[in-house]
């Protein structure tokens, strides 16, 4: 899910992703967007890797 507060923070929090997986997904959005001031990490961080495959699309 991608929150934009009103003050342009934008929140990003990865659902259904075990494991270090769920940096790989937002590292893209991440490096657009800039810099990471904060990042927390749910109980599914820890927990065993799942494969999964991934295809991130960027348009301009």
């Amino acid at each position: 899910m991608v929150e934009i507060g009103v003050d342009g923070e934008v929140t990003l929090d990865v659902n259904g992703v075990k494991g270090k997986g769920c940096v790989d997904l937002t590292a893209s959005i991440e490096e657009i967007l800039g810099e990471v001031t904060e990042r927390k990490y749910s109980s599914e961080y820890y927990q065993a890797e799942e494969n999964v495959h991934r295809t991130i699309k960027r348009t301009t």
